[in-house]
């Protein structure tokens, strides 16, 4: 791979690969919700499913950074998933509207 006419590094391929995972699970979810009676209960309930598995993944976070970077990085894409989750709806609303 290249940009700008030089080799990415390997940070750079990391970081690319993890954006485009990020947005395209953030896309699926998002299509889910929206499927759902209640998209932000879904999203919610979602959430709370994950961070509870985070939970027994590492029951003590201070002896441990990393569960807390997980759960910021979870809170994260749930909150930006649900922004998303908006826009996507307010979109669908206004094609609905046009026809």
């Amino acid at each position: 791979m290249e940009r700008n006419g030089r080799r990415l590094t390997a940070v750079e391929k990391v970081n690319a690969r993890e954006t485009v995972t990020r947005m395209v699970l953030r896309e699926i979810v998002v299509d889910l919700a929206l499927g759902r009676p209640n998209a932000p209960a879904y999203l919610a309930d979602l959430f709370e499913r994950i961070s509870a598995r985070m939970d027994v993944l590492s029951p003590n976070e201070e002896a441990e950074p990393i569960p807390s970077a997980m759960r910021a990085e979870l809170e994260k894409f749930f909150v930006r998933t649900g922004e998303r989750m908006d826009e996507e709806a307010r979109r669908r609303a206004s094609r609905r509207s046009r026809r």
